[in-house]
């Protein structure tokens, strides 16, 4: 069963000098309990995607059901099951991590034990008493993870996660996913890296210039590219998407 489908998805955003196209005609269907990468460079439209599911962004033509429902006509009902993980987030606060997320959780009508028990999840228990704005990188993503946890999401939106992070921060939130996955949350994350695409996905889509080039596991994507890496098949990908574009 499609725990998302999405078909002829389309989207440009007017401004007054030019029109830009930033997602055009995609279609794509990703599993239940799938760990499903988008990969492309800045701009290909993987985070005007992710707004779209979020029901952030209304698309111009096409149509995307979640859970067996449509997003436009069942937004409140769908975002009672899903979540979205932004890379570097959020307001930040002065305030404990322990309070706000405490604050976050009454948002969503669930107790406190639901905020320890995602604080608990995702480690961040140890900073409760830790003012939020100065927590380090690692921990604030760790934070927004914690967040996005309250109301047990179904499926979690990941729009690069790891961004800005470092090795061993990136590393740990990894980790944390797969374990998420592991408790059958359906995962869609956004990614420009190769080694994370690599590591988490089960399958991959390229997205270059709006438009899906290849989708497959890293495996289908090398042999078909005839590429011993994921970059390599990147490249190919992308340089054939720009090859068939100029003639």
């Amino acid at each position: 069963m499609d725990d998302i489908k999405i078909s002829g998805l389309s989207k440009i955003f007017h401004s007054k000098k030019s029109n830009i196209t930033a997602l055009k005609n995609i279609s794509l269907s990703i599993n239940k309990g799938e760990i499903f990468g988008l990969l492309g460079p800045n701009g290909a439209g993987k985070t005007t995607l992710i707004s779209i599911l979020a029901g952030v962004t209304t698309p111009d033509n096409g149509t995307v059901t979640m859970l067996g429902k449509n997003v436009q006509t069942h937004y409140k009902e769908i975002q009672q099951e899903i979540n979205i993980v932004r890379g570097f987030s959020g307001v930040l606060q002065n305030i404990s991590t322990r309070e706000l997320l405490k604050y976050y959780a009454k948002l969503y009508s669930v107790e406190e034990k639901g905020a320890i028990d995602a604080m608990r999840k995702t480690g961040i228990w140890e900073k409760r008493d830790c003012i939020v704005s100065d927590l380090s990188s690692g921990w604030r993503q760790r934070f927004f993870l914690a967040k996005a946890l309250l109301n047990n999401p179904k499926i979690l939106l990941l729009d690069e996660p790891t961004a800005g992070l470092d090795v061993h921060a990136a590393r740990t939130m990894r980790l944390l996913l797969k374990q998420l996955n592991n408790e059958h949350c359906t995962l869609l994350l956004t990614t420009h890296n190769m080694q994370e695409a690599e590591e988490l996905c089960d399958r991959i889509a390229v997205i270059h210039k709006g438009e899906i080039v290849a989708v497959g596991t890293s495996k289908q994507l090398k042999t078909s590219s005839k590429s011993t890496t994921l970059e390599g098949v990147f490249l190919n990908l992308t340089k054939e998407a720009e090859d068939e574009r100029s003639t």
